[in-house]
């Protein structure tokens, strides 16, 4: 071309400069632990995103459902069966949170899965390759997965604690969690 034989460009560049590679990280990678964290992120952002969700709509919607409960006289049922004396939002809170701890017991199932998934794959060949004990490398799998359904119902509760306020009912935040 014209900018080549003038001497514009040196031959064989493109027009664009090359991008940079990105900056490294290992700092998610000094550990077992650290590692499985790493690899557990996405899953953990989606299943807290989830929570959370779950738990504004659970919120929102706990003061009519409550008031449904109230009118159904379904709170002499819930004591006839020997659960406490709740009503209002806190007796629907409480049914749709055993909906939240099934979706927290699926999550563990998951991450029992995924650690199952990485032995089967052959990725912790590598691993224990290394000076690093399986039980070890157990507990970090098991760590990070307590940390997300500790997480998970905490934003759950939170999330629908935030709901029901917002939605101008009174609810004790300690209720909520």
């Amino acid at each position: 071309s014209a900018a080549d034989r003038a001497g514009l460009r040196p031959a064989g560049a493109g027009l664009r400069q090359p991008r940079r590679a990105p900056r490294s990280r290992p700092g998610l990678l000094s550990g077992s632990r650290a590692l499985t964290g790493r690899l557990a992120r996405p899953a953990a952002i989606g299943w807290l995103l989830g929570m959370a969700v779950l738990g504004v709509v659970v919120g929102v919607v706990a003061p009519s459902a409550g008031e449904a409960l109230a009118d159904a006289s379904l709170e002499d049922s819930f004591v006839d069966l020997g659960g406490p004396g709740v009503e209002g939002p806190t007796a629907f809170l409480g049914a749709a949170f055993l909906v939240v701890s099934l979706l927290l017991g699926l999550l563990a199932a998951g991450q029992a899965s995924a650690a199952r998934e990485q032995e089967a794959h052959g990725r912790l060949e590598t691993l224990l390759a290394l000076p690093l004990p399986r039980w070890r490398w157990f507990a970090a799998q098991a760590a990070v997965a307590a940390g997300m359904i500790l997480a998970g119902g905490l934003v759950a509760g939170a999330s629908a604690w935030a709901g029901t306020v917002a939605s101008g009912e009174q609810l004790e935040f300690a209720d909520a969690i």
